[in-house]
């Protein structure tokens, strides 16, 4: 497998930025990109999309951005469960916000009991939390 390399690193955070990049290269060249590698940033993927052919299919999105992503989705599903269980009297996720937000391997000892009491009660959000962690798996 040949070694991948950095081709470009542009100023600003805007579609022109990266379009000049992609102006720069010859239809052979646009043609031979097997995939580019970037965050989830709007304007970068319009300019890929509008100067890459078959771009939906050399997108490469980073785990960094994806699982941030997925860590930002556990918290309303964890806020909608607390106000739910909490209208009835149920506080069992009270307090647990930064616990979710944890990945398994960095999980402090001193929550390891609660995330698992709280994984066997079958709660929308531990099952949120899994599904996160099942994404991160696949990374490795």
């Amino acid at each position: 497998m040949k070694s991948a390399t950095v081709e470009y690193v542009g100023e600003g955070r805007d579609t022109q930025s990266l379009d000049g990049f992609w102006r720069s290269l010859t239809p052979e060249q646009l043609k031979s990109v097997e995939a580019v590698g970037m965050d989830m940033w709007e304007p970068y993927l319009k300019s890929t999309r509008a100067h890459l052919p078959d771009a939906e299919r050399k997108i490469v999105h980073d785990p960094f951005h994806l699982v941030r992503y997925l860590n930002q989705a556990v918290g309303p599903v964890r806020i909608a469960e607390y106000r739910t269980h909490k209208a009835m009297g149920d506080d069992r996720l009270k307090g647990s916000k930064q616990l979710w937000l944890y990945g398994l391997e960095n999980l402090p000892e001193r929550w390891q009991l609660r995330l698992e009491q709280l994984q066997n009660q079958k709660l929308k959000t531990g099952r949120a939390w899994s599904i996160k962690e099942y994404f991160r798996d696949m990374w490795t």
